[in-house]
C-alpha cells in the first residue's frame, strides 16, 4: 500500500514558486505504481489554493493510470463537493452527513478513512468514529477480526511537532478525536496516516501510533515559527501488512536521479 499526500495541484498554476507540481504527482504515481500496491490512499490537500473541477477531472486522468485502486479524502485546501463529479459516486455526500468519512478494507486490514477537511471533526462525525470503532473492537475481542486498524486523515491527531502549523494551521479539536481513540486503543491496535503538515514524523501516544508523511509538493522546517521551506524533495510512504507480523513503513523520496 502506498500514501501520497499535499500534491497541491492547479490545472493552471502549474507551477507555483517555480515547482512542477504536476511532474511531482507524475513521479509520486509513477513510483508507486512501481512497487505494484494493493491500495494507494492519497491524503487531501489535492488542490493548489483550493481545488477545482478541472484540476479534478485533470488528476483523475492520472490516478487512473495506476495498477490498483485509489482512495481519496479532502484536505483543507480542497472542495469535498466537487470529489462526485470528477471521482465518482462513492464519494457522494448526503445532506444529512456532507462530509466524505467512510470504512474500508485491504488485505483484510479495516480501515477509517477521515474527512478533516473543515479543520475539525463536527460532533456528527465523532459519533460515528466512536461507533465505527465500537463495533471494530467487539468483533476484535471475539475474534472474528483482526485487531489492526488503519485511520487516514488529512490532519495529524496527535500534535506538538510542528511550530509553525501547530500554531497556524492544527486540527482544532484533535483532543476530542484523541478521547475516541484512547477509549478503543485496548482492543485494537490503531495506526493512524496523515499529512498536512509537510514532514516526515513518528508519534506515539497511549498505544496509538501516528506516520506523517512528507507531501509531493514541498517540505516545511517543523522547528522553525515562521513558513519556512526546507526540502523541495517529494516523497511517498510504502505501507507493508504482513498477515503475521507489525505493520512495517518506510518514507520513500525522488532520487536526484529522477529529477
Amino acid at each position: 500500500m502506498v500514501q501520497i499526500t499535499d500534491v497541491h495541484l492547479d490545472s493552471r498554476e502549474r507551477t507555483p514558486g517555480g515547482i512542477d507540481t504536476w511532474d511531482r504527482a507524475r513521479w509520486a504515481c509513477n513510483a508507486a505504481a512501481g512497487i505494484d500496491p494493493d491500495l494507494v490512499v492519497l491524503t487531501g490537500d489535492l488542490g493548489l489554493h483550493l481545488g477545482t473541477a478541472e484540476t479534478y477531472f485533470e488528476l483523475r486522468e492520472l490516478l487512473d493510470q495506476l495498477p490498483c485502486d485509489y482512495l481519496l479524502i479532502p484536505g483543507n485546501h480542497d472542495e469535498r463537493m466537487l470529489f462526485t463529479q470528477a471521482f465518482g459516486r462513492r464519494y457522494r455526500t448526503t445532506p444529512d452527513y456532507p462530509w466524505l468519512d467512510r470504512r474500508a478494507e485491504v488485505g483484510g486490514t479495516a480501515m477509517i478513512l477521515l474527512d478533516s477537511a473543515d479543520g475539525l471533526f463536527q460532533a456528527q462525525q465523532l459519533q460515528w468514529v466512536d461507533s465505527s470503532l465500537a463495533e471494530e473492537a467487539g468483533a476484535a475481542r471475539r475474534g472474528e477480526r483482526p485487531r489492526r486498524l488503519l485511520i487516514w486523515t488529512h490532519h495529524p491527531v496527535i500534535t506538538g511537532f510542528h511550530r509553525y502549523m501547530d500554531a497556524e494551521y492544527p486540527l482544532r479539536n484533535a483532543h476530542d478525536l484523541q478521547i475516541i481513540l484512547e477509549r478503543y486503543s485496548g482492543d485494537l491496535d490503531l495506526f493512524l496516516f496523515c499529512g498536512h503538515y509537510h514532514c516526515e514524523n513518528v508519534q506515539q501516544w497511549r498505544g496509538i501510533h501516528q506516520y506523517c508523511t512528507p507531501a509531493t509538493y514541498v517540505q516545511l522546517d517543523p522547528t522553525s515559527p515562521n513558513l519556512t521551506i526546507v526540502d523541495e524533495n517529494p516523497a511517498i510512504r510504502v505501507i507493508d501488512l504482513p498477515p503475521l507480523a507489525d505493520l512495517e513503513t518506510v518514507v520513500v523520496y525522488r532520487s536526484l536521479d529522477d529529477v
